[in-house]
């Protein structure tokens, strides 16, 4: 799958959790991005 790099602001609150969650995720802050969204994204189809 091609990757696209993006640039995103995040407050320091909300940076230190994503990099405190990916840590114990084991994975990296991009592959946990893409983990939440695409899990986020399932759950609205179910709804519909």
């Amino acid at each position: 799958m091609a990757k696209k790099r993006m640039g995103i602001s995040l407050s320091e609150e909300v940076a230190e959790m994503l990099e405190k969650q990916a840590k114990e995720a084991g994975l990296n802050k991009s592959a946990l991005i893409t983990t939440l969204i695409v899990k986020e994204n399932k759950n609205q189809d179910r709804k519909v």
